[in-house]
C-alpha cells in the first residue's frame, strides 16, 4: 500500500507539470540546434528491429524506458554493463569505401557528398548499467551522438555541412505495481523520474575538421559548449486481458526543460562544473507527449511469438498543421517476433512504412542484439529515409 501511495504522489506531480507548464524562452532558437530539442531515450536494439515498437510488450532489457509499466512483472534483470554501437547511413557509405580507396580524407569527402540537406547522424555509442527486480529499478546510461547538419537546402559537402556532437548522461529511479483483477485480468501502472544532462558544442564546419583531422581535439578546445540538465517523467500504464492481448499507454517526457548554461571552451565547462555558471543561460524545452500500444503474445511455448502495434507521439500529431494520410504514417510502428527454443530470436517489422529486420542471441549471462533498420528524419512519412545498423551487447541476466 505504502508503494502504492508513492506511486500516485509521483502520477499527481507529474499531472500537476502538465498543467502549469509554460512555453520555455527559445535561446539558441536557430533551425541548426533542432536535434538537441528531441528527448534521450536509450538505445533498444530490439525494439528497432520490430519497427521501433515495444510499448505493450515489457520482454526486454530496456523497457522500463519505453513503458515503466513494464516493471510491474517484478522479474530480476541485471545489466553490467550495457553497450550498444550504431552506425547511420551504412548503405551509402558502403558504396563509397567499395572501390577500394581508403585514403581518410577522400572517404569524408565523398560521404558528405551523399548527405541530403538538414539534420543526418552519422553514428552513436552508449553504455549503461541497470538493475531492476520486485518492480523497482535503478539505471544509469551515458551516449554520444555525432550530427552533422547541411544547410540552405543543399546536398552535403565540405563548405555546407556542420558537425555536431552531443553527449546524453542519465541516471533513471522509477518502479511499477500490478493490480490483480482476475486470474486473466490486471493492470500495470509505473512511473520512473530521470536526471537527464545534455552538452553540444556550437556547430564545427567539416571544412575546418578536413584540414587538420589528426587535430581534430584541438579544434574542440576552443569550441563553444552548451550544457545543462533536465527531470523528465514518465508514467506508462497496461491492461493485460485474455488471449495473450495487452494495450498501453505511456506520457512521456513530462518536465523535460533543460536549464542549459554557454561556456566558451570544454576547459571553462570542466573547470567550473561544480562552480559558477556559464556566461549565458537559457532554455530548451523537449515536449512531452503520448504513446499508445497494443501487444499480442501468445502462450506457444516452442516459438513464443509476438506481435506489437504502437502509435507514437499523439500529442506532436496534434500540434501539427498536416493530418494527411502520410503525416499519421509517421507515427506508426509494428513488428513482430519469434523465439526458437527461447535463446534465438527473429524479427523484423515497418517504422513509418520503412522495413527493419534484426536478431538476438539469449545465453542467459550473454545477449547479443543487431537490427538493420530505417527511420524517419523528415516531417512526413517517406520524406527522407534514414537507415542505421545497431550492435548491442549485455552482459547480466
Amino acid at each position: 500500500m505504502k508503494k502504492l501511495i508513492v506511486l500516485m504522489m509521483i502520477i499527481m506531480v507529474a499531472l500537476s507539470s502538465i498543467i502549469a507548464a509554460e512555453p520555455a524562452k527559445k535561446a539558441f532558437d536557430k533551425e541548426i540546434y533542432k536535434a538537441m530539442t528531441v528527448p534521450y531515450v536509450p538505445v533498444d536494439a530490439r525494439a528497432r528491429a520490430m519497427g521501433g515498437s515495444g510499448i505493450a510488450n515489457p520482454d526486454m532489457m530496456q523497457s522500463f524506458y519505453l513503458n515503466p509499466a513494464g516493471l510491474a512483472n517484478r522479474k530480476f534483470q541485471l545489466s553490467i554493463p550495457y553497450f550498444a554501437v550504431t552506425l547511420y547511413n551504412t548503405a551509402d557509405v558502403y558504396d563509397v569505401i567499395s572501390d577500394g580507396d581508403f585514403d581518410t580524407q577522400k572517404i569524408v569527402n565523398k560521404a558528405l557528398g551523399i548527405l541530403t540537406a538538414g539534420y543526418n547522424k552519422i553514428a552513436d555509442v552508449e553504455a549503461g548499467v541497470s538493475f531492476s527486480g520486485g518492480g523497482a529499478v535503478f539505471a544509469v546510461n551515458a551516449k554520444d551522438t555525432i550530427h552533422i547538419y547541411t544547410g540552405g537546402g543543399q546536398k552535403g559537402g565540405a563548405s555546407t555541412s556542420q558537425f555536431l556532437d552531443r553527449l546524453d548522461v542519465s541516471a533513471l529511479v522509477g518502479y511499477g505495481h500490478r493490480i490483480t483483477f482476475s486470474d486473466r485480468l490486471s493492470l500495470d501502472v509505473g512511473g520512473t523520474l530521470r536526471f537527464s544532462y545534455m552538452a553540444y558544442n556550437e556547430r564545427i564546419g567539416a571544412d575546418t575538421i578536413l584540414k587538420d583531422v589528426d587535430h581534430i581535439l584541438d579544434n574542440l578546445e576552443d569550441t563553444n559548449i552548451m550544457a545543462g540538465y533536465a527531470f523528465p517523467i514518465t508514467l506508462g500504464a497496461s491492461l493485460n486481458v485474455p488471449c495473450g492481448f495487452t494495450v498501453s499507454t505511456v506520457v512521456k517526457n513530462v518536465n523535460g526543460t533543460y536549464r542549459m548554461n554557454a561556456f566558451d571552451s570544454y576547459k571553462e565547462l570542466t573547470d567550473n562544473f561544480f562552480g559558477k555558471k556559464g556566461n549565458e543561460k537559457f532554455k530548451i524545452k523537449t515536449d512531452w507527449d503520448i504513446d499508445l500500444g497494443v501487444a499480442w503474445a501468445p502462450d506457444v511455448k516452442l516459438l513464443k511469438p509476438s506481435i506489437e502495434i504502437d502509435f507514437v507521439d499523439f500529442v506532436g500529431l496534434c500540434r501539427s498543421e498536416d493530418m494527411s494520410m502520410r503525416s499519421w504514417m509517421n507515427h506508426i510502428r509494428a513488428g513482430a517476433e519469434v523465439k526458437l527454443l527461447s535463446s534465438l530470436s527473429l524479427r523484423g517489422g515497418m517504422n513509418s512504412g520503412y522495413w527493419t529486420v534484426g536478431t538476438g542471441i539469449d545465453l542467459k549471462l550473454l545477449r547479443l542484439d543487431v537490427a538493420y533498420f530505417w527511420e524517419e528524419s523528415g516531417s512526413v512519412a517517406g520524406e527522407k529515409g534514414l537507415d542505421g545498423l545497431t550492435i548491442a551487447l549485455n552482459l547480466g541476466w
